[in-house]
């Protein structure tokens, strides 16, 4: 789920201060960098594609990014209160899903997303499966090269969607609505499980 009181649009947020001294155009990921979701090698391929963006991070760290961070343009703000996240995502120009290719990301449901799109601002993600499920309101690459790419066009403002579609695509997911879909499921009643003639169980 998604808290959408929290996580309002980008314009109607105060752009955190810890943005004043980062310049502009920005593009950013907040959450943990760790061994097995955020592609490193992939945000130093875009902070040396393109040395007049800003990259921000923020979020505990448990990889190497030292050498990315050696970078001019890569700004990494630490690991921030909750409450200042969505004046941070508001900051920031597009805001990037920058996820590896394996099967813990293949399974994934990340809230992240969820939040990057309460906000509005353009979301441009790697590849998977419950990305997917709102490719008509982000921008998804399949390979590192459209990544690269994609960013520079998104940035551009060269952008299929709009700050309310992507905020729509969530409006139902709130962490209200979540927890009325798992009462409905513990108000059911039970399937009744009955063997077919093949001797397999079917559910009715």
């Amino acid at each position: 789920g998604v808290d959408l009181e929290a996580f309002r649009p980008a314009d109607e947020l105060t752009v955190s201060d810890r943005l004043d001294q980062i310049g502009e155009p920005r593009a950013g990921f907040v959450g943990m960098i760790d061994a097995y979701t955020v592609d490193v090698g992939l945000l130093d391929e875009l902070a040396r594609s393109y040395p007049d963006v800003q990259f921000v991070l923020a979020g505990q760290v448990e990889v190497d990014i030292e050498e990315l961070c050696s970078r001019a343009n890569v700004h990494h703000l630490g690991v921030l209160p909750f409450e200042e996240v969505p004046s941070v995502l508001a900051g920031l120009d597009v805001l990037l899903m920058p996820w590896q290719q394996n099967e813990w990301i293949r399974h994934c449901n990340p809230i992240k997303l969820k939040e990057y799109l309460a906000v509005g601002r353009p979301v441009l993600s790697t590849d998977f499966p419950e990305a997917r499920n709102y490719e008509s309101v982000i921008r998804i690459a399949e390979r590192p090269s459209d990544f690269v790419d994609a960013l520079g066009e998104l940035i551009a403002g060269n952008s299929a969607s709009t700050p309310a579609l992507r905020r729509a695509a969530v409006a139902s997911e709130t962490w209200a609505a979540q927890v009325d879909t798992m009462m409905d499921l513990v108000d059911a009643p039970p399937s009744r499980t009955v063997a077919d003639s093949s001797g397999s169980c079917a559910a009715s």
